[in-house]
Parts: C-alpha cells; structure tokens; sequence
C-alpha cells in the first residue's frame, strides 16, 4: 500500500482511515474484537488517564495482520528481518509485523504506539501506561471468556499493574500446562518487572509492610473462615530453600479444594501478594499454591491421606495461630 501524506495519528480522518484499512483485513469476528479492545482501552484510559488517542490507535492496529496465512506471515517475519524465532509461530510475530506495518507503511513513529502493538500479546518489563493498557484490554474485552478472565478484570479495575500481572502469571501457568516447551522471554521478564514494581509500590504504601509470616497467617485465617479443616502452618525454612511457610489445609471436597483457593488467591492479592504458580487442578483434589516464601497447599481428606504431607515436615516447628471461627 502507499503511506498515506499525513501521518498524525492524532487527526480523527487519519485514523479513520487507519481503521478502514484495518476492518478490509479482518474477519466480521475478529474485527469485532478489535471493536471491543478499543471500547476496552477507552474506559482503561478513563480510569486511569492514559493517553486515549494513543491508546485508540494501537488498540484500531493491533491485530490487523492476525489472519494471514502463516506463510505470509513468515514471509513478512523475513522482510522486516525479525528473530528466526517468529518464523511459524503466528501468535508472537503478529503484533511485531502489525507494529511494522504501522510504523513503515503508516508512518507512525511514536515508539510508545510501536510497542504498544509490538508487545500487546506478550507485554515486557519496563511496559509504558499505555503498553499497559492495550495489552490488558486485548485480554479482557468483553467477549473474552476464557478460564479465569472474570479474576483478571477484577484486578484490573482494582489496580492496572495488578491486572497485568494476573493476565501474565495465568499465561505462564497454561502455556506449562499445556506442556508448552518455550515461554517468551518478554513474558517471563515482564511478569518478574510487574512483581518488583508491585512490591515496591506495596513497600513505598505500607512502610512496615507485611513479611512472609504474616502472609502465611492470613493465609490461614482465610482458609479457616472458608471452612477449611486441619490447617497447619509449618515453619520451614530452616529445612527448605524453597520457601519460609507452608501452610496445609482439608477440603471437605474437590469443589471446596478449588473454592478455598480461589478465596486465598483474592485475599492475598489485596494485600499485594500476587501467586507466582498454581500446580493441580480444582477437579483433582489437591491444589498447591506458590508465593515465594510461602506455599500453600489444600487438599481433599482422601489425598491428604495419601500423600502423607505431614510427615515429611514433621520435624519442622509449627505457627500457632487464632482460630476465628468459620463463616
């Protein structure tokens, strides 16, 4: 195509014509998920004061090239000379062609668009407000419904950095799920830049803010107003590189295993304390959660049983705490 004479993102013709362009190239569904990112990255904005035309001109582009055949995308991953990594893997090098296409053939050269749809499925450390906010309307726009999406949104609304890093931290868990091999590097890195910014914000906010001990204490307490039974703290740091506390709980069933951490998950986050990674599934009777320096653990009775955790910290000290009483 020929880049169009004016090439100010910010002139409402020219972006019409941007989204023109960008609607011929699209499928009725898809564009209408591009509709919805838009819609999505204008409220984020409003809520946060991002910069809307910025943010509405990445969001129009970001998934213009989304549909080509994979041979053409390749095709393009070669012309505009990106890593031999892109080649056949259509969900990492479309936002990096779009952001290409965007940049050479529509002339828009503010970098804090060109990474915005660069880096809008995979974000990065370092991400700009507006980075952030087309990355996580790609992820949560209301036609999104996938497993877990209803928690992202939630974050969201409550702190962008805390959706981002929700959106970020479940990628990474499915993709291992999945038994993916490779994670994105900029993934990986920008999950680990939203945890420090996270803690550091959570440090600046709090001052004496809350060490691993008092997160397994609430950790506890959450778990036993949930009607969790047998809830024991170890102390294990002295036996274990792994983490400071461990705390272990019964679930009167597979539902309440997967209820019980869904209501740690949410609390801790409210303290700060995002899950790095969940192992399990809420239909196998056990779920264990990793923050760090604490892990916690639920169980059925059965697997509790079975798998005999206990004795394998027996000899560890144990938190005593108030119990509360159930809800």
């Amino acid at each position: 195509m020929d880049c169009i004479s004016n090439k100010d993102y910010r002139d409402k013709n020219y972006r019409k014509e941007i989204e023109k362009y960008v609607k011929s190239h699209l499928s009725d569904k898809r564009w209408n998920h591009t509709v919805n990112v838009v819609s999505e990255a204008e409220k984020l904005c409003q809520m946060y004061g991002g910069d809307m035309e910025k943010c509405v001109t990445a969001a129009i582009f970001h998934d213009v090239v989304k549909e080509l055949p994979n041979e053409e995308l390749n095709a393009l991953v070669r012309k505009f000379g990106f890593d031999e990594k892109y080649i056949d893997s259509p969900n990492l090098s479309h936002g990096k062609i779009a952001a290409a296409l965007l940049k050479h053939e529509w002339g828009i050269d503010d970098e804090d668009i060109i990474n915005a749809v660069s880096y809008h499925t995979t974000g990065r450390a370092g991400m700009s407000k507006t980075e952030k906010i087309v990355f996580i309307a790609d992820a949560i726009e209301p036609t999104r419904v996938y497993n877990g999406v209803e928690a992202i949104r939630k974050a969201t609304y409550e702190d962008l950095d805390r959706g981002c890093l929700k959106s970020l931290t479940d990628t990474v868990e499915h993709l291992k799920e999945k038994g993916v091999s490779y994670i994105d590097e900029d993934t990986l890195r920008a999950r680990e830049w939203f945890e420090e910014q996270i803690d550091d914000f959570r440090k600046e906010r709090d001052g004496n803010h809350m060490n691993s001990k008092d997160y397994a204490l609430l950790a506890a307490e959450t778990l036993d107003s949930k009607k969790a039974e047998d809830i024991i703290i170890f102390d294990i740091a002295e036996k274990s590189s792994i983490a400071d506390y461990l705390i272990l709980a019964t679930g009167l069933n597979e539902r309440s295993v997967g209820a019980l951490i869904d209501e740690v998950e949410d609390r801790l986050a409210q303290e700060g304390l995002l899950v790095k990674s969940i192992e399990g599934k809420k239909e196998s009777g056990w779920i264990l959660m990793d923050y760090g320096d604490i892990i916690v653990n639920v169980l059925t009775a059965e697997k509790r049983d079975r798998y005999n955790i206990e004795k394998v910290w027996a000899d560890c000290n144990t938190l005593s705490w108030e119990v509360k009483g159930n809800e």
